[in-house]
């Protein structure tokens, strides 16, 4: 089991629960100027990926390495969502009101 969260510092903080041990592991964060939000999460060969923000931004935590990373939606868009197609992550982009949609 993973547990993700944001704090009031936009500070986007991840551990994870081991039934074997009994035990959390070691916290670990990354300064974000997002808020994750509460959907699931998707699991794509070994990153839990995170919605951030209305798909602005996806979260992703890495199980084995316990290591967080961030992806940004491409520029001119404002909004996105990410779904599951096999072992590959689809972020679907809505187009934006600049006119640089997909």
């Amino acid at each position: 089991m993973v547990f993700m969260g944001t704090d009031d510092a936009d500070v986007s903080w991840g551990c994870m629960y081991s039934s074997e041990t009994g035990e959390w592991n070691l916290l670990t964060s990354i300064k974000l100027d997002s808020y994750v939000e509460m959907v699931p999460s998707l699991l794509i060969k070994h990153t839990l990926y995170f919605v951030c923000e209305n798909g602005m931004r996806i979260l992703g935590y890495g199980i084995g390495r316990h290591e967080l990373s961030v992806i940004d939606l491409p520029l001119g868009h404002n909004i996105g969502t990410v779904m599951r197609a096999e072992d590959l992550l689809v972020w679907r982009i809505a187009a934006s009101n600049s006119g640089h949609g997909m």
